[in-house]
């Protein structure tokens, strides 16, 4: 099933002397099952595309239509419970919305909101907590006893035990060191694989993230959509990006520079959105370069 904007638009504080536009006309459609990437500087609209998906907030203007719903201004919130059961968001800082005595009661409390007994609350708690890779020996701790990054697990695996069939990631890893940020990326992508009806919808910074787990990227710029398609299709398009203050993966610039050092720019069309697609690049350059083709570095 897809997801389809038409037109969307969103007003901050309508009707006031703040009035603001943060989103402008988007139309886009995209799959509900894959790995979509929404990028843009802060400003750009992002978080709160987003949180149109599981209907945080309205339309001001068009409409939005996911998971069997059609969302517009007129949209009633209580009709949008439904939704949340299905869609599932991870804020920046999750952490900040732990509340109960213990780690196993503060999972439970998601899944018992939307309706499941306290016997399959208690099982899907259980799940997520080991799918985060919570010890059991945590489960009745005090979440406030445990680490920064021990917290914020507990709490994406309160949004996990709901079992949501996209998850929505609002900058998650922000504030963690590398080794933790790609730790967390993988147990993200490791539960969209567990089903194949699964889906993420991932606001980052971090292009090196788009780059390793998108299938599809929508770029965002004053609110506006300006670019849609494949890692390939968004990274090779160096006059949007640098337009949107944006830029490649770290990769793909080693490549171009490589080459341009080398004069043989026209072979740095290739795109690198791996260690090992930059790699075979640079080694494909040299051995160019060692055939005796035209160049001095």
């Amino acid at each position: 099933m897809d997801i389809q904007a038409e037109q969307l638009n969103y007003l901050y504080m309508p009707d006031t002397p703040f009035e603001q536009l943060a989103l402008n006309g988007i139309d886009v459609r995209f799959s509900d099952r894959q790995w979509t990437t929404v990028l843009g500087r802060t400003g750009s609209g992002k978080s709160t595309f987003v949180q149109h998906l599981n209907g945080l907030v309205k339309p001001t203007g068009g409409a939005l239509s996911l998971k069997g719903m059609r969302i517009t201004r007129a949209t009633k919130q209580r009709t949008l419970v439904p939704l949340r059961k299905k869609v599932g968001m991870v804020f920046q800082f999750p952490e900040q919305q732990l509340f109960a005595e213990e780690v196993l009661e503060d999972v439970m409390y998601g899944p018992l909101n939307v309706g499941y007994t306290k016997a399959e609350a208690r099982e899907l708690a259980i799940h997520a907590l080991s799918v985060t890779g919570m010890d059991e020996a945590l489960f009745h701790r005090s979440p406030f006893e445990l680490s920064g990054g021990q917290m914020r697990r507990v709490a994406i695996a309160g949004i996990m035990a709901m079992d949501p069939e996209l998850l929505i990631l609002d900058e998650p890893t922000a504030g963690l060191d590398p080794e933790s940020h790609r730790s967390m990326m993988a147990m993200f992508y490791d539960w969209y694989q567990a089903k194949e009806e699964r889906g993420v919808v991932l606001v980052t910074h971090q292009m090196q993230d788009a780059a390793a787990f998108s299938d599809e990227i929508l770029v965002l710029h004053q609110g506006a959509l300006v670019l849609k398609g494949s890692p390939q299709t968004v990274f090779a398009r160096d006059d949007v990006l640098k337009r949107c203050s944006l830029t490649p993966p770290i990769g793909t610039r080693l490549v171009k520079a490589a080459a341009e050092k080398f004069g043989m720019p026209d072979q740095s069309t290739q795109l690198s959105l791996t260690p090992t697609d930059t790699a075979d690049a640079i080694l494909a350059l040299l051995n160019k370069r060692a055939e005796g083709t035209k160049y001095d570095v």
